[in-house]
């Protein structure tokens, strides 16, 4: 068994979502200032880093975070690499079910794409070019029932689209999004999702520690 951590670092360099404030840890207490022990006080957007959307993210009347089935972030996944020069859509997906990287009875999809072969995760700066989630793409994945989308950058949706699409059609069909994963090290294949999301009552999203186990 080999356990794959693929979520980031969490720190004050680390890359946010352009005017979404910085993460921070500050310490409240301690103890080489004489407190008997180390306290932190954190401060950040709940879609900082590794992190999952819930539907109130984008829709009004959407799940919070504490409603989401547990089914979502635990269980069978499949890592699927796609590289293409633009943003994944519906024929990448049928290419790859074509040719079996992507399974019909797959329930969780984690995309690999040039984004980890950039390193994008790991750089301070936001970059605008990153690999989404087409729309058309997001429309296979719900007619094929899939629960689960995770994706090698900040958001599954382009940088600024004149109407969010991706999100509304993903979250709006019980779609469970994880967003800023760390794929670089994880080869294609079958893995067990364990994605530990806060339990916030009433939120649209948090940050999350996300592993991959290897099959047992």
């Amino acid at each position: 068994m080999k356990v794959y951590d693929v979520s980031v670092p969490m720190h004050g360099d680390m890359v946010v979502w352009p005017g979404d404030p910085e993460f921070r840890r500050d310490l409240d207490s301690a103890i080489m200032n004489g407190n008997r022990s180390n306290v932190s006080i954190l401060s950040c957007s709940t879609h900082c880093g590794t992190h999952v959307d819930a539907p109130f993210h984008f829709l009004q009347d959407g799940a919070t975070l504490d409603r989401i089935d547990l089914d979502q972030l635990i269980g069978f996944c499949r890592v699927v690499e796609v590289i293409c020069d633009g943003d994944l859509t519906r024929d990448h997906l049928e290419k790859a079910l074509k040719d079996g990287d992507i399974r019909e009875d797959d329930e969780r999809l984690l995309f690999k794409t040039r984004n980890s072969m950039r390193n994008l995760m790991q750089s301070p700066e936001f970059h605008t070019d990153y690999c989404a989630i087409d729309p058309s793409a997001a429309e296979w994945l719900v007619l094929r029932k899939v629960k689960t989308v995770g994706v090698d950058y900040l958001s599954v949706e382009c940088f600024h689209p004149e109407i969010p699409r991706t999100h509304p059609i993903l979250l709006g069909n019980h779609v469970f999004v994880i967003e800023g994963l760390n794929l670089m090290q994880v080869p294609a294949g079958k893995y067990i999702l364990s994605c530990g999301a806060w339990n916030i009552l009433g939120a649209d999203g948090s940050p999350a520690r996300v592993f991959l186990i290897t099959d047992i």
